[in-house]
């Protein structure tokens, strides 16, 4: 009963991709992965000594923190940075997207959920793009290829970028 329910509301399960090559591949890819662990509430009053905000106020969706360093999260960007092309604002698939995807590929391909959807400011205006919590502070990064320096971590204020909150 609940899988012909499931089958109803979410297709056939048949259909469903099987990742686990394109897991290995990219783990194979990236080499070690160096974590670290903390607490939630660590990474948001952390996040909010920058004057950046969580919008998820009280509540934590996990209770630890996994997150690398900034070599390893080099080594990663390329499996969470996504083609311009997918971006079709007829379709609301805009930058929101583009953070999600980045945050839960980080988690699916990687273990770490220190990947974090971000909102603030740029040149082009209020945008969303993925913030990096790394031990003792933070790095930006832009997940659309379709900007010149995306894929690559930055600081606060480079290229434009000014967070301003994040979930």
């Amino acid at each position: 009963m609940c899988l012909e329910l499931l089958r109803g509301l979410c297709g056939a399960i048949e259909a469903t991709p099987d990742l686990s090559a394109y897991i290995k591949y990219a783990r194979e890819e990236v080499g070690e992965i160096v974590r670290y662990e903390t607490t939630w509430n660590d990474v948001k009053f952390e996040l909010e000594s920058y004057g950046i905000v969580c919008m998820l106020g009280v509540s934590a969706p996990d209770k630890r923190v996994f997150h690398t360093d900034e070599a390893t999260m080099v080594r990663m960007l390329p499996f969470l940075t996504f083609a311009a092309n997918h971006y079709v604002a007829e379709l609301d698939i805009d930058c929101d997207d583009y953070s999600m995807w980045a945050a839960a590929f980080a988690r699916l391909l990687f273990r770490v959920n220190g990947v974090l959807q971000c909102w603030g400011d740029m040149p082009l205006g209020f945008h969303a793009f993925n913030l990096v919590y790394l031990s003792g502070g933070y790095k930006l990064w832009e997940p659309n290829a379709g900007y010149l320096y995306a894929g690559e971590l930055f600081e606060t204020g480079e290229y434009g970028y000014l967070p301003g909150k994040w979930k």
